[in-house]
């Protein structure tokens, strides 16, 4: 497209005499669109090429029999080709390609820094302050008011007193068991219910085999869905109570 008007596909928009234009509906585009329609229909222009992913452009590039495609526009050969063969090296750079009224542009794409990296170039009268500053993000306390925002109004650090409820709570295997102890035995009405609909299903046929056995496969499609459920509602009110107590130390 660049043959016939400025166009970048990642930003087709450009600044014209002060305003914003959309590059895909100026003249110089329709232009652009015609003459590839004029490659398609000439048997120049391949028709996958509106439509292929990465993998298939690999896949056609790299055909054992024979190289397939004469030209193509990227950005490197990665972006086509497999870089441990030796297909790509049979091919060459060319120029921008220069449209019928000699327009001819390249889209300017320069190198962007990546995530949690930095540039020092060689302008820099104080490289260490420099360092010192892009350093100091990784510090716990530019870290945190980068992610939750300003302390003591978008996020408090929690008293000792929550967090010693927080060490009692913590995930090992003896406090998981211990808590869960604690748990059953200060709701143990509830506990009860729990375990009398977890074990529902095996008790059944004690009561009435034919009921069970009638709604055995009832039980095989929703059985499980429903113990979720049941759970869930016994057990919602327990986590209620905790989370209020945890709000009201601070937590």
């Amino acid at each position: 497209m660049n043959a016939f008007t400025q166009f970048n596909n990642v930003t087709p928009y450009n600044i014209v005499d002060g305003k914003v234009q959309a590059e895909y509906v100026t003249d110089g585009y329709r232009e652009g669109l015609k003459f590839l329609n004029k490659l398609v229909e000439e048997g120049l222009l391949d028709t996958t090429s509106f439509t292929q992913d990465i993998a298939q452009l690999k896949q056609l590039f790299e055909n054992e029999e024979c190289a397939v495609i004469g030209v193509l526009p990227a950005g490197g050969p990665n972006a086509f080709a497999n870089m441990t063969g030796t297909r790509y090296h049979d091919y060459v750079v060319i120029p921008p390609l220069e449209g019928p009224d000699g327009f001819q542009l390249t889209a300017y794409m320069p190198d962007n820094m990546m995530m949690y990296e930095c540039f020092l170039t060689s302008a820099c009268e104080n490289p260490l302050a420099v360092f010192k500053y892009f350093d100091a993000f990784y510090s716990e306390d530019v870290s945190m008011r980068s992610r939750y925002g300003e302390p003591g109004v978008d996020w408090v650090i929690p008293p000792e007193a929550s967090k010693n409820l927080l060490a009692r709570y913590e995930n090992t295997l003896k406090e998981h068991y211990r808590n869960s102890l604690i748990l059953l035995i200060g709701n143990l009405p509830r506990s009860l219910l729990l375990v009398g609909i977890n074990t529902l299903v095996f008790w059944m046929p004690y009561f009435s085999v034919e009921l069970f056995l009638r709604s055995f496969i009832a039980w095989l499609m929703i059985g499980f869905s429903l113990v979720c459920y049941g759970d869930m509602i016994v057990l919602r009110p327990i986590f209620q109570q905790l989370e209020k107590q945890a709000q009201s130390q601070g937590q």
